[in-house]
């Protein structure tokens, strides 16, 4: 019984010590990860999740949480023991009292650090905001132009506005977009300022996976008990584009399930899917190829013009739509060919990145395909190398649209990544009845961002309530 007894209280020590370790590691990993964020990846396969971050967690979670647990363990049984012997009954019970209020307090704390009791609250507060304010593609009338434009969508790993100069309406003294300033200036970005800018960050949009919902199909990502995987019903852009008659095609260079990535890309479009293990089967890459998080950017680039150049070869528009990963955390990934211009990983994999993504976009311009294609590129979240900004820093999500149309509509707007669905056939030419679509607004209308009608915090509080109307339509 001892024994047993021994073991149940070294349990509970190491589940109070992981709950310490894997909070601290988060935090300073991931930034401010909410708990509808941490049910997404308990629910979704870590397939091929990057060997460095698995290394960090256990360096700063897992071995610190043992450490720390065989300590608290013996410390706890020497002074215990140390009183028993002693036989101090009264301060027994004030030592065990003591232990039991800690042990509470350390899972309310870490909880806490989540944003889990905010979770609890909108989760038994039912809102009709999303049901009053979502407009279904399907009820209002799309229209394409006569000759459809081509489009190219980019998803820039942890994107921010904020990684230009101050000068430029960054958040840094040094401008680590700096490859991309001049391709910037050229093409329309839409901004919160008069400088550059971009995008404010809401709930369920904050990771790759709920990002690529929200601009896709203009709704945030809100889970639910029985969900499993991203197939929801909500009409997408891809949905759109196939009607039309589009080829289309998805490049990304890890592996497309994780984060129930494929069952989305697949579930709102026929798209062809070109991820790692596609790339070997295809012997595209060698299959003994491991770089990052699969493919590193640079060769994924130079294998998506490839397939650029094929699927404008055919007689049908496309929509070739690529996710990149070198900044993604920790430290990001540089390629070994790039000078290293920064003292700290993170700062010369995003300016080395940056490099690679203007030498790609200053290809495209050259192809003859070009002159009827529109690019569109947004950073999917805000970075969660949560050390890199300070607090006080005003934090953007980048985007860009090449070849789509002029507008003087582009700066001092307050929106989000909804709002690039309807945005993104607005840049081809599309006019939609009434300029908006799902939660979002074509930016280049007169039209109000709902971010502009309702304020920041009370659009983005809504999104966060409990929505029936979210649950039976999209997840129903």
């Amino acid at each position: 019984m001892k024994i047993i007894k021994n073991i149940l209280l070294y349990i509970v020590v190491l589940l109070l010590s992981f709950s310490i370790a894997l909070t601290r590691w988060g935090l300073a990993q991931f930034g401010n990860v909410n708990f509808d964020e941490i049910l997404f990846q308990l629910r979704t396969p870590i397939l091929s999740t990057e060997e460095n971050i698995l290394r960090v967690f256990y360096v700063n979670a897992l071995i610190p949480a043992l450490v720390i647990s065989v300590i608290s363990f013996i410390i706890i049984k020497y002074i215990y023991r140390y009183l028993t012997n002693k036989n101090k009954f009264t301060y027994r019970k004030i030592y065990t009292f003591i232990l039991i209020i800690i042990g509470l307090f350390i899972p309310i704390y870490c909880l806490g650090k989540f944003d889990f009791y905010q979770y609890v609250e909108v989760q038994l507060t039912n809102s009709k905001f999303i049901e009053k304010n979502y407009v279904d593609p399907n009820s209002v009338e799309i229209k394409f132009p006569d000759k459809k434009k081509n489009l190219i969508y980019l998803y820039l790993e942890s994107y921010e506005s904020s990684f230009f100069s101050k000068d430029l309406g960054g958040s840094r003294d040094s401008n680590l977009l700096e490859p991309l300033t001049e391709i910037s200036k050229e093409n329309v970005n839409f901004s919160d300022t008069d400088k550059f800018g971009g995008a404010r960050g809401v709930y369920g949009t904050y990771w790759t996976s709920a990002a690529i919902i929200s601009m896709s199909c203009g709704i945030p990502l809100k889970l639910r008990a029985s969900y499993r995987t991203m197939e929801d019903k909500a009409v997408g852009i891809g949905d759109i584009l196939e009607n039309e008659g589009y080829n289309q095609e998805w490049m990304l260079g890890s592996d497309a399930k994780f984060g129930n990535r494929l069952n989305f890309i697949k579930g709102h479009g026929n798209f062809k899917v070109q991820d790692y293990y596609n790339l070997i089967d295809e012997g595209k890459i060698d299959k003994d190829y491991k770089e990052w998080w699969g493919v590193e950017d640079k060769t994924l680039l130079d294998l998506a013009k490839n397939e650029l150049t094929e699927l404008s070869s055919k007689d049908k528009p496309f929509n070739f739509t690529l996710l990149t990963s070198n900044t993604h955390v920790q430290d990001g990934y540089t390629d070994k060919s790039c000078k290293k211009k920064y003292k700290d990983a993170y700062s010369n994999s995003v300016y080395c990145n940056s490099k690679e993504i203007n030498d790609f976009l200053r290809w495209v311009q050259k192809q003859d395909f070009y002159k009827d294609t529109v690019i569109v590129i947004s950073g999917d979240h805000y970075t969660m190398q949560n050390h890199y900004f300070k607090s006080k820093d005003k934090r953007r999500v980048y985007n860009l649209i090449i070849n789509g149309p002029s507008t003087s509509r582009n700066h001092n707007r307050e929106f989000s990544t909804l709002d690039m669905f309807p945005t993104t056939l607005g840049a081809l030419g599309v006019e939609i009845e009434g300029n908006r679509l799902g939660l979002g607004t074509n930016l280049y209308s007169n039209e109000k961002t709902l971010m502009e009608k309702y304020g920041y915090k009370k659009f983005d509080r809504e999104l966060a309530y409990r929505s029936k109307y979210y649950l039976e339509t999209f997840r129903g």
